[in-house]
């Protein structure tokens, strides 16, 4: 006779709990990925050559800084080999600096905080490598969260070849894929710095072309996250106006 007795753990851990808690990390990894940007960015004033230059100098770098990262075969032959690379990097953050769990630390602590932690350090550009492939990790995730994201809520989304294919070719990316990235940064901009006028209006023009079909899947979208209380509604719904009008 088969047993029918209740699993506990299925009254513990709930479904609804699972997905919002998804989606937040989802919001809070983009949180982690501005202020590992902006930490980098102080922490290079203190490098040579970069004290007294133009804040746009910078802003080069890291970007040039972070491609030259990607480009490395540790973090572009395979999968594998970027999760084993990374998790070698987290382990340089807890050996030489500390830190056991970067994101959640991040997280918890302000911009000011983290530069200034890590000002105790002397060696400031591989502090940055490091924190710039934590990044780089981040951008994984969020890339993968997107098709799981879709998948679990029955979002429409183009398969993972396609995606790197449109990447590698420069070309847009789904629509569903971009409202998911652009949601997430979003949601954190504003959690961080507020969101002002010219995000709205730069994300007017971003999406001034798109179908009525991508407006559903819009609308879709802001659902999805409209139905937990973790998001301020009021901001999903000025999200799908800046984007859909």
């Amino acid at each position: 006779m088969k047993n029918k007795s209740k699993v506990e753990l299925f009254e513990i851990i709930k479904e609804d709990d699972i997905k919002s808690n998804y989606l937040e990390k989802y919001v809070n990894l983009c949180m982690v990925k501005f202020k590992i940007y902006d930490t980098c960015r102080k922490l290079l004033s203190n490098v040579k050559g970069y004290i007294r230059c133009k804040e746009t100098k910078r802003f080069q770098y890291i970007t040039d800084r972070e491609e030259l990262l990607t480009s490395n075969k540790l973090l572009s032959d395979s999968r594998i080999l970027t999760k084993l690379f990374i998790k070698e990097v987290h382990n340089v953050m807890l050996n030489n600096y500390g830190l056991m769990n970067v994101n959640e630390w991040f997280l918890r602590h302000s911009t000011d905080h983290i530069y200034e932690y890590f000002m105790k350090f002397d060696d400031h550009i591989n502090v940055i490598d490091a924190l710039l492939v934590i990044g780089i990790d981040i951008n994984i995730f969020q890339n993968e969260a997107a098709e799981n994201i879709s998948t679990i809520y029955r979002l429409p989304i183009d398969n993972a070849i396609l995606n790197n294919y449109n990447n590698m070719e420069g070309l847009k990316q789904h629509i569903t894929r971009r409202v998911l990235s652009d949601l997430s940064f979003y949601l954190a901009y504003d959690k961080l710095y507020g969101v002002k006028p010219m995000i709205d209006n730069a994300l007017h023009d971003k999406y001034s072309d798109v179908s009525l079909n991508d407006k559903d899947i819009i609308k879709m979208i802001v659902k999805v996250f409209s139905n937990y209380k973790l998001f301020d509604i009021k901001l999903l719904k000025k999200f799908e106006k800046a984007i859909t009008k």
